[in-house]
């Protein structure tokens, strides 16, 4: 059962990179008590660029605005595709381990659509329309 489905900001602060705002479209998804979904769709910085490098601070701080608790949660990344190829949709499945309340070690992994729709339990046909 999708529970959120809405943009999303946060902020950062780093001393040597100054303040960024990040923006993305956030959809959470409470399948079954032993797992929350959350999918973060089309990352980007406020000038419009992609963002995915700053991905631990985004689901630090989604786990906190959410008070998701982050053992029982599964993230997966979406981009849409491009003016040049509008079909070419990216999914990852995102893993980290959570250590003194903080994302560590955090992987990528890059996923069919179809294994997205698998790891997340829920269907994403949505997403290929975006």
């Amino acid at each position: 059962m999708k529970i959120i489905d809405q943009g999303y900001r946060c902020y950062m602060h780093n001393h040597i990179l100054g303040h960024w705002k990040l923006q993305c479209h956030l959809y959470i998804y409470f399948s079954h008590p032993e797992q929350q979904t959350i999918v973060i769709s089309n990352l980007r910085l406020e000038s419009g660029q992609f963002a995915s490098f700053l991905m631990t601070h985004v689901v630090e701080q989604i786990i906190y605005d959410f008070k998701l608790n982050p053992d029982t949660t599964v993230w997966i990344e979406h981009y849409s595709g491009s003016h040049e190829q509008p079909a070419a949709h990216a999914f990852t499945h995102i893993t980290f381990q959570w250590v003194d309340k903080h994302v560590q070690d955090l992987q990528r992994k890059l996923i069919s659509h179809q294994q997205a729709q698998i790891t997340s339990g829920e269907s994403l046909e949505f997403l290929l329309t975006e």
